[in-house]
């Protein structure tokens, strides 16, 4: 059965308490530093191709969750429809797959979820999905020879070594041919060390899950998915007060349309982008094509890391300065159904 986020969460206590057993066997052919998705996803990779190699795992929590996922709140919806969130590489459709098994009914029901649509689905739904794999990963991993040791500690340093890598966690030094770094979003403290009740650093603590009275007003600083994640979440517990939310771009993520597929883009159109006037030429084409910007900007998706290499330190500069905030809110959209109730 598939285990939803708080259920995993047994799960990684018992993985925890037993961590101390790495501490005469930290030479590794692969080290992962960090387990959220990442994380999750770096394993679950290294263990589909590769066989007979000691991996370590250096991380306080070990759910494969992270930041995203770990939401038990069935009103926090992902954004992208669920043939294009398979976490297995070349298998898309892995998670809508999933969402026709007994297991993920088991999920929801436990979540207090319905089995959604193709895009209004719950991340904690999706965190059962990764736990399913996260078991898959640990039968597989025995069954290829493939040894997972669990550090419960930060990372502090990362050197050179005479054969590969050092990670220094703690008192210990982990020895790794290889080390990925799924380290996730650093946490700003945009207050520098200001502490007070009313001040909460996140999105998911007592400020957006406990009541409020009604006429204590409430100011979000940021005003991108997860300003709207609070919003749902005070909205939900209650709350009918005024809210605030404060950004540089002063606007809320853009909403998906459904029924809009992204471009299918040859090696001829990427391989024509080489600037930064080249992508704006490209959207502004595919503009007069008759084309939805959305289905413009998810086309491109699968090549922005190729594009964005090509481009010169100053495109990059000028990306940066003119177009992240416009990129962001129509790259990182609201589900249809979390912007109809933001417009509400």
């Amino acid at each position: 059965m598939t285990r939803p986020p708080f259920i995993a969460s047994e799960r990684r206590s018992r993985r925890t308490a037993g961590a101390e057993s790495v501490a005469d066997a930290l030479r590794a052919d692969i080290a992962i530093v960090g387990f959220g998705y990442a994380g999750l996803a770096s394993l679950l990779h290294l263990v589909r191709v590769g066989e007979r190699q000691r991996v370590v795992v250096v991380a306080h929590d070990t759910s494969g969750l992270g930041l995203a996922y770990g939401t038990s709140e069935a009103e926090h919806l992902l954004n992208v429809p669920a043939e294009r969130m398979g976490a297995v590489a070349g298998d898309p459709e892995n998670f809508a797959s999933w969402l026709v098994t007994a297991a993920a009914a088991n999920a929801a029901a436990v979540i207090g979820a319905r089995l959604p649509g193709p895009l209004d689905y719950p991340r904690a739904l999706y965190g059962s999905y990764l736990a399913s794999l996260h078991d898959h990963i640990e039968v597989q991993a025995q069954e290829r020879e493939i040894s997972i040791a669990w550090l419960s500690a930060d990372a502090e340093d990362l050197d050179r070594g005479a054969n590969g890598w050092e990670i220094t966690a703690g008192r210990r030094v982990i020895e790794a041919d290889a080390c990925v770094l799924a380290i996730g979003n650093e946490r700003r403290r945009v207050f520098g060390d200001l502490e007070h009740p009313a001040l909460h650093p996140g999105a998911w603590t007592p400020a957006t899950a406990e009541p409020l009275g009604a006429e204590q007003p409430v100011a979000l600083s940021g005003s991108g998915l997860t300003a709207v994640d609070s919003i749902v979440s005070l909205r939900s517990a209650g709350y009918r007060g005024e809210i605030l939310a404060l950004s540089r771009s002063g606007r809320f993520p853009a909403a998906h349309r459904p029924g809009v597929e992204a471009l299918a883009l040859d090696s001829a159109d990427v391989d024509a982008i080489h600037t930064l006037e080249d992508v704006l030429v490209y959207f502004r084409e595919q503009d007069r094509a008759g084309h939805d910007w959305r289905a413009a900007i998810d086309g491109l998706r699968p090549h922005t890391q190729q594009i964005w290499k090509r481009l010169s330190p100053a495109d990059q500069k000028a990306a940066i300065a003119r177009w992240s905030s416009v990129w962001s809110v129509r790259r990182h959209r609201m589900a249809v159904e979390v912007a109809e109730r933001i417009n509400r």
